[in-house]
């Protein structure tokens, strides 16, 4: 596991921010999260939901705001991508953390880098170790998909938003 802190340059960083955060970007309504394993929830099922913007799927970039992001995959040394997407979530009450998860197969040998676009009170949680790594803007966590982990609400910011690449590493 790696946690850089400011990934970025500043310059990388800041037009990163305005781009996402300005009133023409795209985010989508996602209707989960994470799905519940036992088909329960509670109180986490109601906030199980956030707004999304693709960057890339089904082996594409989708839509013009690649550019965005780019410093970013330009840095992380990936010889393929399977997913880039944005999560976007309002704060709650209280924090509640998501269900724990794999993104893809936990057979399949691949990396997950989340990309902390603002600070807050939220992070993300391994089921293995308890490790707990909070959302700092700019830094980002890479770790091995294989590894069980989840997110949380937040509940000092208006918004927490990251963005999660899942690929594969480039092999030296």
């Amino acid at each position: 596991m790696q946690v850089i802190d400011n990934f970025l340059n500043e310059e990388d960083y800041t037009a990163l921010c305005d781009g996402m955060l300005s009133n023409s970007f795209p985010w989508y309504w996602g209707w989960t999260k994470t799905r519940d394993p036992d088909k329960g929830g509670g109180d986490a099922h109601i906030h199980n939901c956030q707004l999304v913007h693709p960057y890339y799927r089904d082996h594409e970039k989708t839509g013009k705001h690649w550019y965005l992001i780019e410093p970013i995959v330009n840095k992380l040394e990936a010889s393929a991508f399977i997913r880039i997407k944005a999560n976007l979530t309002m704060a709650t009450p209280h924090i509640i953390e998501t269900y724990m998860h794999h993104d893809y197969s936990s057979n399949m040998e691949h990396n997950i880098a989340i990309y902390y676009l603002n600070d807050n009170d939220g992070y993300t949680k391994f089921e293995s170790t308890g490790e707990i790594i909070r959302s700092v803007g700019n830094r980002i966590l890479i770790f091995d998909g294989r590894e069980k982990h989840c997110g949380t609400t937040h509940t000092n910011q208006k918004f927490r938003c990251v963005i999660n690449f899942n690929y594969f590493p480039t092999v030296y």
